[in-house]
């Protein structure tokens, strides 16, 4: 997905941005929220505009934060009926907000596919004239592009929510797919709105992956346990493979 973003302003082989995403996720260990990710990336480009770079790796990470937000509304709006209950809203009330919700759905898919409206929104605001050519950044992909990184990061999430799901089985978690389904995507969705440094968000995501799957089972250990090895498997291994690529990074440039 990163090298389909960055490749209109530096080609690179397969190898070199799995070196990238590596050495990206060693960094992201030690930075809220993993924004050390974007400098361990775009530092393994040779020529590109690392300012370009880290915008279009931007672009990326939206494409994620969407696909977590649409399957997270989705879950919520099927969560709240069966297990937290309607409260003073009558059924025709939560229907109607349940279509409003799916709305907002929809509205975050067609904004990812147009990011170049960005580039005009940016043109609106007093940004100094040396830096305004950088929203020029958000109208080098086309639609059909983007659809590509969406469907990547959508395959992305599905891959992780999978992998939780037969984590959950291995730890004998009784629970089907499709409520294994609903509850680790609360689970995703809660956690983007909790600001978090990548090495303490082992405790944070069991603590809220016990709650929601928590309600479906009492297996309170395997699930953590489940959630543990989630992390482990998708982080803290490839943060350590990352480290060999560190020593390769370029962070000063030899001037022409």
């Amino acid at each position: 997905k990163w090298r389909i973003l960055v490749g209109h302003i530096e080609r690179i082989s397969l190898g070199k941005s799995l070196k990238a995403i590596f050495s990206g996720i060693t960094i992201a260990i030690f930075t809220p929220n993993r924004v050390g990710e974007y400098g361990g990336r775009i530092f393994h480009l040779q020529k590109a505009d690392r300012i370009d770079a880290a915008l279009l790796t931007i672009v990326g990470s939206y494409a994620q934060l969407v696909v977590t937000l649409v399957t997270g509304i989705l879950a919520t709006v099927f969560f709240l009926p069966k297990h937290v209950g309607l409260g003073p809203v009558t059924p025709i009330q939560y229907n109607l907000i349940g279509l409003l919700m799916i709305g907002v759905c929809v509205l975050l898919v067609v904004l990812f596919l147009n990011t170049r409206l960005l580039t005009t929104v940016i043109n609106w605001l007093p940004i100094p004239q040396k830096y305004q050519h950088y929203a020029e950044v958000f109208q080098y992909h086309n639609s059909t592009t983007l659809w590509k990184v969406f469907l990547a990061s959508l395959g992305r999430y599905m891959i992780f929510t999978f992998q939780f799901f037969l984590l959950l089985k291995l730890f004998t978690v009784e629970i089907s797919y499709l409520n294994s389904m609903m509850m680790i995507s609360m689970t995703y969705f809660v956690m983007t709105a909790i600001p978090t440094f990548a090495i303490t968000e082992l405790g944070v995501r069991g603590s809220i992956a016990v709650y929601f799957i928590g309600m479906l089972s009492t297996n309170v250990k395997s699930i953590f346990m489940a959630s543990s090895m989630l992390w482990l498997i998708n982080l803290a291994v490839p943060a350590l493979i990352g480290v060999v690529f560190i020593f390769q990074l370029r962070f000063f440039r030899k001037s022409d």
